[in-house]
């Protein structure tokens, strides 16, 4: 927000930053937008100089797909005529960014002169770039485009699961799409190779999905091509990190990690799910509440906010993150629990990893086993070994949430 009571000098260049905001649509035409928009407004009133930070691609996982075409096409125009000096452009190149390049040299179009139209741009470089498959490649993108829709929203931020255009179908559409423009594409070798680069992001995608417990785009045994076509993509384009942080989240040697542990792990995706409870004064984790002493399938309790709920089974096979998010409303300063039942032949220990958002204390055969006040985010970040009996063991999970993401991951890793 501007100052209130002080101007920068003429000579004084004010950089906003559009950081965070939704990336899917226009400054002017999404609600999520709002505040910037009066930001900038504001700003436009005191300051002489002003130019844009504008973000361009996903900086916690930059291969994954991210239609943003329709927003930037939009927004550049909008910053010419207010008279907005200069744009700086973060995430249109380098380390393997979705049409990285294609993006750049739109972007870089639309700031010479804002007045040509965005998708001809797109459909012109294409045209050129990818040739005999350009039909196809063409159809990809306007599919992730029209996939998002307008009441769904782009974050910079966000994880492949919590956006609505990346789904079963969806992927299986695009994969149908690759196939056909490799085809057309197999007598020239530099066409073919564009295609597939152009490919990465689907099969990260799938891969992601797979490392975080995913069966749904491929399975264990076709797993391993996947993985060598990944790897021979990456080194072909010398690429050696995936997202903003090398050391951390973007770590490529982790990701990799991450998909041969998932492949000789079980990640639980079927549980029976209850809440929300009220969470308002941070004690939920602690506060006893009815399922921590009962299992009953048909009664109904009071839940936050006075609300009846009642046990339900929840089952998801495309990831083995558990988003509570997607379960319960309201979903900010809550809890919710989850119950599963483990049958064993007989008497074993058993390695368990969890990941958590937020805080998570675990229950097995009524017996506090794991209690974590803090999210630490990702399948597998702590690991535990646990006696189990022979027969039905219960497993009983109990997750507080304080704002943004809320879930679990729950995995059976192999002694």
């Amino acid at each position: 927000m501007p100052p209130k009571n002080i101007r920068p000098a003429d000579n004084v260049m004010i950089r906003l930053c559009h950081y965070n905001e939704c990336a899917a649509h226009s400054i002017e035409g999404c609600a999520v937008n709002k505040t910037y928009l009066e930001q900038m407004n504001q700003w436009e009133h005191i300051a002489k100089e002003i130019t844009i930070w504008e973000y361009y691609t996903d900086f916690q996982h930059y291969f994954l797909p991210f239609p943003n075409f329709n927003s930037f096409s939009h927004d550049i125009k909008f910053y010419a005529d207010r008279k907005v000096q200069g744009i700086f452009a973060e995430g249109t190149s380098g380390a393997g960014g979705e049409f990285a390049q294609l993006k750049s040299w739109v972007i870089a179009q639309l700031m010479w002169n804002p007045n040509q139209d965005a998708w001809h741009l797109i459909s012109e470089y294409v045209d050129y770039v990818y040739g005999v498959a350009g039909p196809y490649i063409m159809s990809y993108i306007r599919l992730l485009h029209n996939r998002l829709g307008k009441d769904a929203h782009l974050d910079i931020w966000a994880e492949p699961f919590e956006v609505n255009y990346l789904d079963q179908t969806t992927i299986g559409k695009a994969d149908s799409l690759f196939t056909l423009a490799k085809a057309a594409a197999a007598k020239d070798i530099a066409l073919a190779a564009r295609v597939e680069f152009a490919y990465l992001p689907i099969l990260y995608t799938k891969l992601y999905y797979f490392s975080q417990g995913g069966t749904s785009f491929f399975s264990r045994e076709e797993m391993p091509a996947a993985l060598s076509r990944f790897k021979n993509i990456l080194e072909h384009h010398h690429i050696t990190f995936i997202a903003e942080d090398p050391k951390t989240y973007g770590n490529l040697e982790k990701f990799l990690e991450n998909i041969q542990l998932a492949s000789n792990s079980e990640f639980y995706t079927d549980w029976q799910v209850i809440g929300p409870f009220d969470n308002e004064d941070q004690q939920g984790l602690t506060r006893v509440y009815p399922p921590e002493k009962e299992f009953d399938s048909t009664k109904v309790y009071t839940g936050v906010n006075a609300q009846k709920i009642s046990w339900k089974k929840y089952n998801n096979n495309t990831t083995g993150y558990i988003d509570l998010n997607k379960l319960f409303s309201p979903s900010e300063n809550v809890v919710a629990y989850a119950r599963k039942v483990l049958t064993l032949p007989e008497a074993q220990s058993m390695k368990f990893g969890v990941g958590n958002n937020d805080g998570i204390r675990i229950w097995i055969n009524d017996k506090l086993v794991f209690n974590q006040a803090t999210a630490v985010k990702g399948p597998n970040q702590h690991i535990f070994t646990v006696h189990l009996n022979k027969g039905q063991n219960v497993v009983l999970l109990k997750v507080s949430q304080l704002k943004h993401a809320w879930g679990f991951y729950f995995t059976h890793l192999p002694l």
